[in-house]
């Protein structure tokens, strides 16, 4: 492989990285707001963000085929437009189901939490 080649795969995978911790810090830095204004309980809060696990399993599931079928490169384009879309999602979600569909899509688009 050509060394241009491998330094932009390199930067693209850390500016990956970067944009998933800004998301993952906005996240998580709202997450006793988001408690309060939906009402939960903490069982309830339990409940929704156990949604993250269903996400990581399921792109578990999924994602190799569709490396397999297209690139790669694809499959993180797609992830890297998905996050911010389900970090939206988080904040817009207002009941358990919501919260916890959110972040089941969060979690399999890459987001940490």
């Amino acid at each position: 492989m050509p060394a241009a080649y491998l330094t932009r795969t390199r930067g693209a995978v850390g500016l990956r990285l970067f944009i998933l911790g800004i998301l993952d810090a906005a996240w998580w830095s709202q997450i006793a707001l988001v408690k309060h204004d939906l009402h939960l309980s903490s069982a309830g809060l339990s409940v929704a963000l156990a949604g993250a696990p269903v996400g990581l399993l399921s792109a578990v599931r999924i994602v190799p085929p569709l490396v397999a079928r297209s690139s790669s490169a694809t499959v993180l384009r797609w992830a890297v437009r998905l996050a911010p879309v389900s970090v939206v999602l988080l904040g817009l979600a207002h009941g358990v189901i919501a919260l916890a569909l959110a972040a089941t899509l969060g979690a399999a688009s890459g987001l940490p939490g």
